[in-house]
């Protein structure tokens, strides 16, 4: 019978391949299992509201923070298929210690094999000390970052709405001023000789022209402002519908976003809809003390509406009455 010789691993796998074990030792081969953690830093930043760079860069960092926290999840994966493979090598070179042929053939593939393994542990050994990253904290993040889109898409639709505005006012300026310039043009009354020849008939009907111009002034341009401010609000609030049929954010935080936007747009009518808005959801809310409820803050008033009936009532203030509005706001 001819006896066979153990064959020692070769010194260039030393490094990855574990030392055969003796043919009567009989072991059972376990991995060691590094215990990582990671801290999810969140990527939202407090960033003004009505900052459109500040947001792009909130948005960047959040993008920045997600392709890490994807990452990390399938190098996690891929650590923990790592992990079962090396006790599967583990037990194999245990199996085929005496095994000279297979050995020999098959001695490339598993020092590869358990190459790739230390490369994933080396990776692994980075995220030590951290706390894990889960599907959770992706999502979050991802809701995150829709919010940051939907406001930054938000800052640069009311831009393109105020340079529509001063467009359209510099327009109406022009055609003014044209009007003023034909005045100019038209032939002049003659000109008396002297103050003193002036009537009291012609003192009279000078003094109704000027009175009567400065009406015609006055209400050619406060309605037309005014006017435009609910357009204004107008179209704000159909993007903001829009965009809501879009996001998961939840009502109450959308609407508290949506009257801070108003706000830093148009203090005077933002502070109308949130009044009348109040009004609304204070019909369905009785007091302890039998008085008005109000609430204690925005987010509270946000908390008893729906989207639906903001809606409702910024179609309520901005068209059906829009008469009282234009007096409130003037």
């Amino acid at each position: 019978m001819v006896q066979q010789r153990r064959r020692s691993v070769p010194a260039r796998a030393a490094r990855f391949l574990p030392p055969s074990p003796p043919p009567s030792q009989v072991t059972n081969l376990k991995p060691t299992q590094d215990v990582v953690g990671y801290s999810s830093s969140s990527a939202s930043t407090s960033t003004s509201a009505g900052d459109p760079l500040g947001q792009a860069s909130k948005l960047m960092s959040q993008a920045d923070a997600l392709a890490k926290m994807t990452f990390e999840l399938n190098l996690r994966a891929v650590s923990a298929h790592a992990q079962r493979l090396e006790c599967d090598v583990q037990k194999l070179v245990h199996c085929t210690a005496e095994d000279q042929g297979y050995r020999r053939e098959n001695e490339g593939r598993l020092t590869k094999m358990m190459h790739e393994i230390q490369t994933v542990k080396s990776l692994m050994a980075k995220l030590e000390g951290r706390q894990a990253v889960t599907q959770a904290d992706v999502e979050r993040l991802q809701r995150d970052m829709s919010e940051t889109t939907s406001a930054l898409n938000g800052n640069f639709q009311d831009i393109r709405d105020q340079l529509s505005l001063l467009s359209r006012r510099i327009d109406l300026g022009s055609s003014a001023g044209s009007d003023k310039n034909n005045d100019q043009i038209s032939p002049a009354p003659p000109v008396l000789p002297a103050p003193r020849m002036e009537t009291r008939a012609m003192l009279r009907k000078r003094v109704q022209e000027d009175n009567n111009y400065s009406q015609k002034q006055r209400g050619f341009s406060l309605p037309s402002s005014v006017e435009s401010r609910i357009n204004e609000t107008i179209s704000s609030t159909k993007r903001w519908n829009r965009e809501h049929k879009m996001t998961q954010t939840p009502d109450a935080q959308f609407i508290a976003n949506y009257l801070k936007k108003q706000g830093q747009r148009d203090p005077g009518m933002a502070k109308l809809l949130q009044r009348t808005m109040q009004k609304r959801a204070a019909k369905g809310i009785r007091a302890g003390s039998g008085d008005a409820w109000r609430p204690q803050s925005l987010e509270e008033l946000c908390r008893h509406l729906s989207w639906q009936e903001v809606v409702d009532t910024a179609k309520s203030v901005l068209v059906v009455d829009k008469q009282r509005t234009l007096r409130v706001l003037q």
